[in-house]
């Protein structure tokens, strides 16, 4: 997702319009681009986080500073403490990203306990934590979405021990694991998806086990970096964790491999496009794909689905504000 772009409304001040059409506006333009992303989720921004994440300009906190204070960003943003917002959302919001966090922390307990879990599982090469708690918010109702990656060619038998291990020991409880995104350690790059959703994941993910694999994430994904040029600035924001192998992983991994192992994740990979197609029978072929991806070095479920809603969501938060502008451009004319 590029900066919100063309915002043709037009904000009457003194007898003088601000366009967000032209050029020399670009700074605003991608402030609130960056504020009505975030805003999706209730989420507040202080000024480092929003320095981070502004999209496609590079700034100092000076400048972001002053933008922010004067017109006509002032008009469009409120602050209380160190938050900011949207200045047509309540300033409830902050508790509810203060609340969201306090949740996040006892989460965070139950999600680092079960990557210590995680990683002794055979082919296991790095566990990182996505979605909402690697922002470090969440809810009552979240999953714990974990990102794996995976030994080349073992991803598929990775996935259904992992699978078997929650479905029996953790009676399929979602509140401790969502496994729904896989890719292996020879596909790091994500260049089918340069789009402002992607970028922010990747660059928010967690590291629990692994932290050299991130960063050959972020090797192989220097394009991020084009969406948000402050962050190589603000420094990465990482947890670093121990990147040795568990000697009970390296047992069950000297075991397996006895086996064909091979031929058997490809079987594993096409019993599972079955599954998908049975369970799914009343999408078409094209939705299934859209939903699900299949391959030998990438298993997601419902990832594309879930960025449609989101990007969905900001795309409307925009149009909100040009709306409140045009209104606002009216009532100042008259």
């Amino acid at each position: 997702m590029t900066c919100v772009t063309k915002i043709c409304s037009v904000y009457r001040n003194k007898g003088e319009y601000v366009n967000f059409d032209q050029g020399h506006n670009r700074v605003e333009d991608s402030i609130l681009s960056c504020l009505c992303y975030f805003d999706g989720f209730d989420y507040p921004l202080k000024i480092e986080e929003l320095h981070t994440y502004i999209p496609h300009v590079e700034l100092t906190y000076e400048t972001l500073n002053e933008k922010l204070h004067n017109y006509p960003l002032n008009k469009l943003i409120s602050h209380k403490d160190e938050y900011y917002y949207l200045s047509d959302r309540d300033p409830g919001i902050i508790s509810r990203r203060l609340n969201a966090e306090r949740i996040a922390q006892k989460r965070w307990r139950t999600a680092k306990r079960m990557a210590k879990i995680i990683k002794k599982f055979p082919f296991v090469r790095a566990v990182m934590i996505s979605g909402d708690l690697s922002k470090n918010v969440s809810s009552a109702e979240s999953d714990i979405d974990y990102f794996i990656l995976t030994e080349p060619d073992r991803l598929w038998i990775t996935r259904t021990l992992l699978i078997l291990f929650k479905k029996t020991v953790l009676l399929n409880d979602r509140s401790f694991y969502c496994l729904n995104f896989f890719r292996t350690t020879s596909h790091l790059n994500f260049d089918n998806a340069k789009d402002y959703f992607t970028a922010t994941e990747i660059l928010t993910l967690k590291t629990v086990y692994n932290t050299r694999v991130f960063g050959r994430l972020l090797e192989n994904n220097q394009w991020v970096y084009s969406f948000f040029p402050n962050y190589r600035q603000n420094g990465a924001d990482m947890n670093y964790s121990s990147d040795s192998h568990s000697v009970i992983q390296v047992i069950f991994e000297k075991i397996l491999n006895l086996l064909p192992l091979d031929r058997l994740d490809t079987i594993v990979m096409n019993y599972m496009k079955k599954i998908w197609r049975k369970r799914y029978a009343m999408l078409s072929e094209d939705e299934i794909a859209y939903r699900f991806r299949c391959t030998k070095d990438e298993s997601t479920a419902f990832v594309i689905e879930s960025k449609r809603d989101i990007m969905k969501k900001h795309t409307m938060r925009i149009n909100k504000i040009k709306k409140h502008l045009n209104e606002t451009s009216i009532k100042h004319y008259d």
